[in-house]
């Protein structure tokens, strides 16, 4: 039904097209949009990460042997002798600052806990955007603690 002379407005077709564009636009960002690591994703793995860590410190006090993890960032996945491992989002930024002894090729670092629980140590960052995470280790102690934000 058209419009009187001289007044304004929408057609029903006219609407129902705004519509259809509109939903064609959301449908076609909606994955982009659910596939980003939030915040509390990179919180879990950081958190992650660092139980690994734990686990293998404990594992070489207990059984008196040294225990390892690899960081493999070229594969975005972290995995300990005992088997745990983590797979990282490749969304993500990831960066492992250690001594050189700790690192086996481009990319791939090796952290080996002695029965006694020292280790190389290392600082791993994960960071999206604003939403940073630290997992650091004690070289001395072997102690494992998650520190929001990036390195200072």
């Amino acid at each position: 039904m058209r419009a009187a002379e001289g007044e304004a407005g929408f057609l029903l077709i006219d609407m129902a097209m705004a519509v259809s564009v509109l939903l064609i636009i959301a449908l076609l960002a909606w994955p982009a949009l659910i596939s980003q690591t939030t915040a509390p994703k990179i919180a879990a793995t950081a958190f992650d990460i660092a139980s690994t860590l734990r686990m293998a410190r404990a594992t070489a006090g207990r059984e008196g042997r040294p225990t390892s993890v690899t960081f493999d960032l070229n594969r975005r996945r972290i995995s300990a002798d005992a088997g745990r491992s983590v797979s990282m989002a490749q969304d993500l930024t990831v960066d492992f600052r250690t001594d050189r002894r700790c690192r086996a090729s481009s990319g791939v670092y090796i952290l080996t806990f002695q029965p006694d629980g020292r280790s190389c140590g290392g600082v791993f960052t994960a960071e999206r955007g604003e939403a940073a995470w630290r997992v650091e280790v004690n070289w001395m102690t072997g102690a494992v603690n998650v520190v929001r934000g990036r390195r200072a």
